[in-house]
């Protein structure tokens, strides 16, 4: 017999007759070890290979061996307790002391996040906000995916928001996010994970950079009213029509005709959607010779004038992967075109780089700028590419996709081909899709349910942030296009499928 997972298994000589049979040799462990979410790993895994040989010998004498791999997938269970990859106690900053209903607080890493190395279909979690006090915090979190190592393990991605306008009573005010596993087995460890949130209303420590604090201008600014952060971080190489920051859907209502009202060469390289305050990158060649931007965006709500001012730092990738693009929307690809995991994290996607790809990467080592969603992985009940994990495709055509039908036809497109459904409500993008689904240069979308996702499936998953990044936080290819063909025994089906194709290949 060949282990091929380091001997965890041995063959059972028969007791009677000719059975053999397979037995463990020592305990086994699915859970693949990652620090600080990186890709580092020990232990079995989830699927483990065995490779063994028998030797067959006829009546005449004759000799041969039979060589077979069985695939031993080791089931999962609630045996690791949650834990947070921050410090012990978190500072967070504000700016005066008093809030708005809605406000954001801002975390250092943009979000709290706690990890689990168990897969979230076995943890059952108690979220709880304690020691508020003043009862003006709502915690919001999310449960997503982690795929990567073809390993299944959970990041939990919080955000806190105030719930009225007041004024905080001390500072710092302390709260304590409390995350509690309370499926996880006896006898492996404590399932409650806290964190510490100070948040204190004095200015930025001086310890913080020169150039954060001139691009804060903390003292001469009013709290945010509609928008959730105050600095966002986009990179330099972001395609056009790449998100950079939106209003908090809490308080949208009743908000009208957006515009940035600081207007000048130092900003140009961004524009915003007049209906829901999108602001997106417009000019990539303006946006590339900038390193910050201040937005001062106005909107009118309940007859009466509101600004939010926003500031916007262009940082550079880890690694370079789009800077030999223009700003010409035809130079860059269409994310939705993809049907498989591989070709879809290998191509400078229209409206990646923005805000949300910055985020992704703060839990995620992959440089991708296009993201592949699991259909396992995902309340869509597909697998597509997108550009965007928390708006795309989320079936509501927003202000910004409306911009550029190629944003996300998933969520925008009125052409179906047949047998794929269109979303009933919106009478726009996919519904109640099923297999892989991917949208064509002429954007028409399909779907193919006969697709094998084993097939196609590459080496690594990417997060799925919906859940993820938000939305997990944490992240497989149809039938449809150029190398692969479809088979079914259905006339109708087999010619909706070959038109399909024929329309794709033009």
């Amino acid at each position: 017999m060949k282990d091929l997972s380091d001997s965890h298994f041995a063959l059972l000589p028969p007791v009677w007759g000719k059975t053999w049979g397979l037995e463990t040799t020592r305990p086994l462990n699915r859970d693949i070890m990652r620090h600080s979410l990186q890709n580092q790993t020990y232990g079995s895994g989830q699927s483990i290979v065995v490779g063994v040989d028998c030797n067959v010998i006829n009546p005449k004498g004759t000799e041969r061996t039979v060589s077979k791999n069985i695939s031993v997938n080791v089931l999962d269970e609630d045996d690791n307790a949650p834990s947070t990859n921050g410090p012990s106690i978190v500072q967070i900053n504000l700016e005066r002391n008093y809030v708005t209903k809605g406000q954001t607080l801002e975390f250092p890493s943009g979000h709290q996040i706690f990890v689990d190395i168990d897969s979230p279909e076995v943890n059952t979690y108690d979220i709880q906000l304690l020691n508020d006090t003043e009862n003006i915090l709502q915690e919001e979190c999310d449960i997503m995916v982690d795929g990567r190592d073809d390993e299944n393990q959970t990041v939990i991605i919080c955000k806190l928001y105030f719930t009225k306008k007041t004024k905080l009573p001390t500072s710092p005010y302390r709260v304590i996010l409390q995350v509690n596993d309370t499926s996880l087995l006896k006898g492996n460890g404590n399932s409650v994970v806290q964190q510490i949130i100070d948040i204190v209303y004095s200015q930025r420590p001086k310890s913080m950079s020169q150039t954060t604090i001139a691009y804060s201008t903390a003292d001469n600014l009013l709290p945010l009213i509609l928008y959730p952060a105050r600095e966002v971080e986009i990179f330099r190489t972001a395609a056009p029509y790449a998100r950079v920051t939106q209003p908090d859907h809490r308080n949208l209502d009743d908000a009208t005709n957006f515009r940035i009202r600081n207007r000048s060469n130092k900003n140009r390289a961004l524009e915003i959607t007049k209906f829901e305050g999108i602001v997106y990158v417009n000019n990539t060649d303006a946006l590339r010779q900038s390193d910050f931007i201040k937005l001062v965006i106005g909107w009118r709500k309940n007859g009466t004038n509101q600004t939010d001012e926003i500031h916007i730092r262009v940082i550079n990738e880890t690694i370079d992967t789009c800077s030999n693009k223009s700003s010409d929307v035809n130079d860059w690809e269409h994310c939705a075109l993809f049907d498989n995991m591989g070709e879809c994290e290998r191509v400078c996607g229209l409206a990646t780089g923005g805000f949300p790809n910055v985020k992704r990467r703060s839990i995620s080592s992959k440089e991708n700028r296009c993201v592949w969603i699991n259909y396992k992985q995902s309340k869509l009940g597909y697998s597509t590419c997108t550009p965007d994990l928390i708006t795309c495709p989320d079936k509501i055509c927003d202000s910004l996709e409306k911009e550029y039908d190629f944003i996300c036809p998933q969520d925008c497109s009125v052409q179906m081909a047949p047998l794929t459904p269109k979303n009933h409500i919106t009478g726009r993008g996919i519904g109640d899709g099923q297999g892989v689904c991917i949208c064509d240069v002429k954007n028409n979308c399909a779907c193919n349910q006969r697709y094998s996702y084993k097939k196609a499936k590459t080496s690594t998953h990417s997060p799925n942030i919906t859940a993820i990044l938000g939305k997990n936080l944490t992240t497989i290819a149809p039938v449809l296009a150029g190398r692969h063909t479809a088979t079914t025994d259905d006339p109708m089906k087999r010619y909706a499928n070959e038109k399909f194709i024929k329309t794709l290949r033009r």
